[in-house]
């Protein structure tokens, strides 16, 4: 399987092959394998690179914390129906830029059928600024009802 890979933090990151990892010891548990068709880039991304980020993860690292694609195989559930469901995504623990990801059906959401490439990478975008500003809200600010 081929992914976007950082080796040291602050290095170069490369388009290369790595091991596909075994997904089907997951599935059992609310996953979902997703190929990956558009990814959103962040400034959190370069801080993860680069190893500023308050969460730190381990290197190598594949960077990309959302995206949109297409679920590959995963369990039937409330969200996702079957195989073929355009789905967004959003993790700071899953590295989106590889062409297959393993994600929790709590980070996805899914997406209208029939989107164009364009469409599906704007829906990759969403995740991260929709959730920073979320958490802002909620937790930081402790913003009330109609205030």
């Amino acid at each position: 399987m081929k992914a976007v890979q950082a080796e040291i933090e602050g290095g170069y990151i490369e388009w290369k092959e790595i091991q596909r990892p075994q997904f089907a010891h997951a599935l059992a548990r609310h996953m979902i394998v997703v190929a990956v068709c558009a990814v959103g880039l962040s400034f959190a991304d370069n801080l993860f690179l680069h190893g500023r980020y308050q969460v730190k993860k381990e290197m190598p690292i594949v960077p990309g914390l959302e995206g949109a694609g297409v679920m590959t195989a995963g369990q039937r559930g409330v969200i996702f129906s079957e195989a073929g469901d355009l789905v967004g995504f959003g993790s700071l623990l899953t590295g989106a830029c590889a062409e297959e990801v393993l994600f929790h059906k709590q980070e996805c959401w899914r997406l209208p059928a029939g989107l164009s490439g364009t469409q599906m990478a704007e829906y990759s975008s969403l995740g991260v600024n929709f959730m920073t500003a979320h958490f802002a809200f909620t937790c930081r600010s402790q913003v009330q009802s109609w205030q």
